[in-house]
């Protein structure tokens, strides 16, 4: 059904989300945490050097255990209530504000979970 083509959509998409955006992060973090934050490119370049080019992929692991089930069961959840309101209202779209607790419940029960 479409539910579970949510469920794969959402946690696919958080997949390869994560893994483009986690050497961003690992660098951002690395920034912030410097008292006289280097450029981007010389925390990149420093970062290379010392633990090699998958070093900047350090924590993507644990990052996936807990975003990809979430995204997961959040889409999953999101669309299955998205389902009862357009059945309950009768309407084409979903109205803005259940569309919001739609989202809110989802997000509370995969956080949850």
């Amino acid at each position: 059904t479409s539910q579970w083509a949510s469920f794969f959509a959402g946690g696919t998409s958080r997949l390869i989300t994560s893994t483009v955006v986690s050497p961003l992060e690992l660098l951002r973090t690395r920034m912030q945490a410097q008292a006289e934050p280097a450029s981007l490119g010389a925390l990149a370049r420093d970062a290379v050097r010392s633990g090699g080019f998958s070093s900047l992929w350090r924590g993507l692991v644990p990052t996936l255990w807990r975003d990809v089930p979430f995204s997961c069961l959040y889409w999953l959840t999101y669309e299955a209530i998205k389902e009862r309101a357009l059945e309950a209202t009768q309407q084409q779209e979903v109205p803005a504000l259940y569309a919001f607790a739609a989202g809110a419940t989802a997000g509370t029960l995969a956080a949850t979970a």
